[in-house]
């Protein structure tokens, strides 16, 4: 029932977990049911999945450009419902993608945009990586959910 809320989640735990496609089936849910059962909304909400390092690419790419803006880019990952940020472990961790994390997830949180955020790293990795302020937002609006069972994929 967080849908809908501004809620920021993370889905945690090792690879083969299945929490992508849990992702998929959240977006599912949100995007063409609405979540009409607990807003009453009765339209499909927008929702967007990405990588990480995609938003990032993103945004280097108005590096220079005439055409695209880093605001541009920012409202594109701020506008949808629901957005979903995959493989954050895959980021580079500079302080410029740190800001920029923070910024996106603050604006999202602020215009009260579910957001979900996903990881093969344990719970103290992700929340040492992501820092303290998107940390704390976790704990406020949602929750860390740890996906410690076993490999869909089968024996490593």
């Amino acid at each position: 029932k967080l849908a809908g809320t501004g809620f920021l989640a993370a889905l945690v735990g090792q690879r083969g977990r299945g929490k992508t496609q849990l992702s998929a089936q959240l977006i599912k849910k949100v995007a063409v049911a609405g979540w009409t059962e607990h807003m009453n909304l009765g339209s499909q909400i927008p929702c967007m999945y990405r990588r990480a390092i995609e938003f990032f690419i993103d945004v280097r790419g108005t590096f220079g450009s005439d055409t695209r803006s880093e605001k541009s880019v920012l409202a594109e990952y701020t506008t949808p419902g629901l957005l979903v940020l995959d493989e954050l472990q895959e980021r580079g961790e500079s302080e410029w993608e740190d800001r920029l994390l923070t910024y996106l997830i603050d604006k999202r949180y602020g215009a009260v945009k579910d957001t979900l955020l996903i990881t093969n790293q344990s719970a103290a990795a992700f929340t040492d990586q992501v820092g303290t302020s998107i940390a704390d937002r976790i704990r406020e609006t949602g929750g860390i959910i740890v996906c410690d069972w076993d490999s869909f994929r089968g024996a490593a």
